[in-house]
């Protein structure tokens, strides 16, 4: 008998029947990011995603305890001939890597992975980083969000 994912507020859902009965959590919506942004010539290296001043890359607060593994979705318009990437790193030491993610046009997923012992016990601050083998790429974000259970 197969079942379905479903959304209940900002949880994802497994369940075998449908209006959510014996519905069981499978994924907790941690953070989000959904501010279309052009980002015109990216770069080679990797930079803040969204730079408004005062905001410092739109910092989500995300506290891993009792998690272990999270998942990450991505929308993105891919525009240039780079591989194109997109990561999510602690605000305060952008050497603590949470996740990274190859995209392309459309939806892109990262697979479960083991949340990273640096941020498994505290609070962290995440802020989106992104970058192309090929500088003058003009990509377009649309949406960021990471999940974990």
């Amino acid at each position: 008998n197969g079942g379905f994912l479903q959304v209940q507020g900002s949880t994802l859902v497994y369940s075998t029947e449908t209006g959510g009965g014996g519905a069981t959590a499978v994924w907790t919506l941690m953070a989000g990011w959904e501010n279309s942004v052009t980002k015109t010539n990216i770069g080679a290296t990797y930079t803040t995603l969204i730079t408004v001043t005062g905001f410092v890359g739109f910092l989500n607060m995300v506290d891993f305890n009792g998690k272990t593994e999270i998942i990450m979705h991505c929308l993105w318009d891919k525009v240039g001939t780079g591989t194109q990437s997109i990561r999510l790193v602690d605000a305060v030491t952008s050497a603590n890597v949470l996740a990274s993610l190859n995209v392309a046009t459309g939806s892109n997923l990262l697979a479960s992975t083991a949340i990273p012992t640096w941020a498994s016990t505290v609070i962290v601050f995440l802020r989106p980083e992104v970058k192309s083998t090929t500088a003058g790429d003009d990509p377009i974000f649309r949406v960021l969000r990471l999940y974990a259970k």
